[in-house]
């Protein structure tokens, strides 16, 4: 049985000094952790569930009144996006900006090797 290769071409790497070697690998860590500290803040905007509320009427027709009143009936009668609501009531909100992961690092992709194709 003739033995499968698991990667294409071995790997090419440049020989690094002692001085090459920590500042690279001090840039690694340094990424590691902005990466970190992005992939923590936008986790907590995914997961946050406290961002709705609910309003409560003893009736459909009182709720229709109510949305009718105050402007709102004709964007939706369920679920309304409340920074479209506060403006129509004349409140200034800020808005949120979501935190971004970054793309990925090109020194991790150059050092990766490529997966192995079927039948290889």
């Amino acid at each position: 049985m003739k033995k499968q290769k698991l990667f294409n071409q071995k790997p090419v790497q440049k020989k690094l000094s002692v001085d090459e070697l920590e500042k690279v690998t001090g840039e690694e860590v340094s990424n590691f952790r902005k990466m970190a500290i992005r992939e923590s803040e936008v986790f907590k905007v995914n997961t946050d569930s406290e961002y709705w509320c609910c309003l409560m009427f003893p009736s459909r027709e009182i709720k229709d009144k109510f949305l009718r009143a105050v402007g709102i009936y004709e964007i939706g009668d369920k679920y309304i996006d409340g920074l479209v609501f506060a403006e129509i009531l004349g409140i200034d909100l800020e808005k949120v900006s979501f935190p971004e992961i970054g793309k990925n690092d090109v020194k991790w992709m150059e050092m990766s090797n490529p997966l192995p194709k079927g039948g290889e």
